[in-house]
């Protein structure tokens, strides 16, 4: 995943997370991986293009029908494939939604953790950081409204839930160790907890503008990102007000 990568590449949020209990066990990879069905993985390159087209006809039909839409055989017929094909790589609807999650998550990890990452290192204001991370987030929703409707898919299959679940604490880690590492004090544990309410207002708040209209749109992005920076600036004070 991106977010492993950004992290191996960042040595002051590796000394961070090894330094840290709660924040080492949450980066132990191999721990936190959700297990759903799954198909024959694609080797050669023409069944990476079936695989490819599978998932490309899957988000249009998630986009137009939703999940309780997400019909294997129109997938299969849309996507100019034989259902035993289909089946072969994706065994059921979870796990077409799981293939879709991954693709997305990842796109959007490096979206999100990147322009974070990127004003961590240019010493931005938490401000100025939280201003162009909600930026880079919400343009990623409207450019992929598959994105939003697909945490739909996720919370009506019990497997999947858990999976976005494991996610939300995975970004949090990621935004609690990069904090901690500019900021050296502030406990791992309690900054994840801050991390986990972060991701889950900033998630409800931009599925929501995405639909909203204007001003209604602006003020909650804006609303959202004072909120953030208030209790970011808060946990800081308040380590800093420490003997």
């Amino acid at each position: 995943m991106i977010i492993f990568n950004i992290i191996w590449s960042a040595p002051e949020i590796r000394k961070v997370i090894r330094n840290d209990r709660s924040l080492r066990i949450m980066f132990n990879e191999d721990s936190w991986m959700g297990r759903t069905d799954e198909g024959r993985k694609p080797v050669q390159r023409r069944s990476q293009a079936r695989v490819d087209a599978i998932l490309a006809v899957a988000t249009h039909l998630l986009i137009e029908r939703g999940t309780d839409g997400l019909v294997m055989r129109d997938i299969a017929r849309r996507a100019n494939v034989q259902i035993g094909s289909l089946y072969q790589y994706f065994p059921n609807k979870a796990a077409v939604l799981k293939g879709l999650g991954e693709r997305f998550n990842k796109r959007f990890e490096a979206c999100l953790f990147e322009a974070w990452q990127r004003c961590m290192q240019d010493r931005s204001t938490l401000a100025q950081a939280v201003d162009q991370t909600v930026d880079a987030a919400f343009e990623f929703y409207l450019e992929e409204p598959g994105f939003p409707a697909l945490w739909a898919g996720f919370q009506s299959e019990p497997g999947l839930s858990q999976l976005d679940r494991d996610d939300t604490l995975h970004n949090a880690g990621f935004f609690a160790a990069s904090i901690s590492a500019r900021y050296p004090g502030l406990d791992g544990q309690h900054m994840l907890t801050i991390g986990v309410l972060m991701c889950e207002a900033a998630g409800s708040a931009l599925r929501f503008a995405v639909h909203a209209e204007e001003p209604m749109r602006s003020d909650v992005i804006r609303a959202l990102k004072q909120l953030i920076v208030l209790q970011l600036e808060a946990l800081v004070a308040g380590q800093a007000a420490k003997p």
